[in-house]
């Protein structure tokens, strides 16, 4: 380390010379020169360990109105309406709809395995499957409509604060319905399997997810 010009250290000629006494540089107990926070921080030499990565603790953003208002029942938006417009003293509207919207969450779970039975029936065993091979192919649409649906029923019940078991049984409903379409045997299977339910089963599934 270079010596800085202005500073008289121990050794130095005129380091006994009262009158350089405001330049001199501190003496520690061993008669060296002691440090005097002036001198340059030492460098902190990296371990080589990667550097730790803590992920940020995320909060989901709570819905807003117009989410809300959705994931309500005709049944349940008209009741509202019917009460601010007649009840004396009714909450506002924002008020109201988050109520409706948080009593969603006490529905007991819903269990959507039944949907995956019927739509096996419909492939497997139904008035479909004792048809020709003929009367088959224009009856997929028919058949499609039915399992379709299942699907929506899915779909239109699986809300943003429903029960984690409710999504759970809605993914693997969803699932249980495309095996048995993949399944499916003769000219109804072939014909159902062209209905498009590549693109709406992750559709719908994507949706319970998210809810």
């Amino acid at each position: 380390m270079s010596k800085d010009p202005g500073v008289v250290t121990p050794g130095d000629e005129w380091f006994a010379d009262p009158r350089v006494a405001c330049l001199r540089a501190p003496v520690d107990a061993y008669g060296g020169v002691a440090s005097t926070g002036l001198l340059p921080p030492m460098q902190q030499v990296p371990d080589g360990k990667r550097p730790r990565w803590e992920a940020e603790a995320t909060v989901p953003a709570p819905p807003g109105f117009e989410e809300m208002v959705k994931d309500l029942d005709n049944a349940t938006v008209r009741a509202i309406l019917i009460a601010l417009a007649t009840a004396r003293g009714s909450p506002s509207a924002q008020a109201a709809v988050r109520q409706a919207y948080h009593k969603l969450a006490e529905i007991p779970p819903i269990d959507f395995d039944h949907h995956s039975k019927e739509v096996w029936k419909v492939l497997n065993y139904s008035q479909y499957t004792k048809l020709s091979s003929r009367s088959q192919y224009d009856a997929a649409g028919d058949a499609c409509d039915e399992i379709d649906e299942y699907i929506q029923d899915i779909d239109d019940r699986t809300k943003s604060n429903s029960h984690l078991e409710t999504k759970g049984s809605a993914l693997k409903t969803i699932t249980k319905i495309m095996e048995t379409i993949l399944c499916a045997k003769g000219t109804l299977g072939n014909e159902v399997r062209r209905g498009g339910w590549e693109v709406m089963a992750p559709d719908v599934m994507r949706r319970s997810w998210r809810a």
